[in-house]
């Protein structure tokens, strides 16, 4: 648990062409949530015998960096009545990665609060985003 994953986007027209999440709790002190055996449908999500539902929880693009390299946690995503997604382990494209810690300043806060409020967003490392893109293809 706690594990960057790369993951090819569900929809092919999808112009970023992968999500990065954070692997989570699946409910059994792993992010497995189920290993197939025959063909099965879980939350929408198709799986064949011998792949894994596993649970994630995405991170979000900063809509602030051009490059689309900037992931946040999503604040609103997520609750105690919806705690994580799910993803299938075929779309899986990449473990092998780190994302760096930067801060932004919020201007919106330090303006309305008169002092600086710093968010931490995490930065993909350009090689890392080149090897994920390429495992997209």
């Amino acid at each position: 648990m706690g594990d960057l994953v790369a993951v090819q986007a569900p929809d092919p027209t999808d112009p970023d062409g992968f999500w990065v999440g954070v692997c989570v709790d699946g409910g059994h002190g792993t992010p497995t949530i189920q290993h197939y055996k025959s063909q099965g449908i879980l939350n929408g999500v198709n799986f064949k015998a011998g792949e894994y539902a596993i649970a994630v929880k995405w991170l979000e693009r900063d809509v602030a960096d051009p490059d689309r390299l900037t992931f946040a946690k999503s604040a609103e995503a997520y609750s105690s009545e919806n705690p994580r997604d799910i993803f299938n382990s075929c779309s899986l494209r990449s473990s092998k990665f780190t994302l760096e810690p930067v801060k932004r300043m919020n201007m919106a806060l330090r303006h309305r609060e008169n002092k600086d409020i710093w968010l931490e967003n995490h930065l993909l490392h350009v090689d890392d985003f080149k090897v994920i893109q390429r495992a997209c293809i």
